[in-house]
């Protein structure tokens, strides 16, 4: 848990300096400076996905058992 978490913490820390490298480059060929406020507007995030329950996990589980066949359900040595 803890590692996920760092992982996370390091993947925003890394698109973070992403994104102000390539700002800073392209603010260098600009030919005009836009406003201050276009450039610090809130980031748009994208909604997380929440996690499945147990119930939830074994229907899709029940699911694809049903797409597979018995035929497909023979133990792998």
């Amino acid at each position: 848990m803890i590692v996920e978490g760092k992982r996370r913490k390091a993947e925003a820390d890394h698109a973070d300096r992403a994104w102000t490298a390539w700002t800073i480059a392209a603010l260098t060929r600009a030919k005009r400076m836009p406003a201050l406020a276009d450039l610090t507007k809130p980031k748009k995030r994208t909604p997380k996905r929440r996690a499945m329950s147990g119930d939830q996990m074994l229907t899709i589980a029940r699911m694809w058992s049903a797409v597979a066949g018995p035929e497909n359900d023979k133990e792998v040595t």
